[in-house]
């Protein structure tokens, strides 16, 4: 489960260093390259589709690592809504 939430925040991490380097009214840190590379084609693909789908494969892998803990004997059982 610490790996899953390490790679969110990596994840998290990325994009923020993605938009404090962007050319633009957030940028913060004037870095050479800048990452404007990433917004054309074939890298925006992996800001539209990859981190996207990484982001939803770390929640499903949270969410079936608790249901499997939940499902443990002896385990408290988890509230359903």
């Amino acid at each position: 489960m610490a790996w899953n939430l390490f790679g969110l925040a990596d994840l998290v991490l990325a994009g923020l260093l993605w938009v404090m380097t962007s050319p633009g009214p957030l940028r913060v840190f004037a870095t050479t390259p800048t990452s404007e590379l990433l917004t054309g084609f074939p890298m925006a693909i992996v800001l539209t589709f990859l981190v996207p789908l990484s982001i939803a494969l770390h929640v499903v892998s949270l969410r079936s690592l608790q249901l499997a803990k939940a499902r443990r004997p002896g385990a408290p059982a988890l509230a359903s809504s």
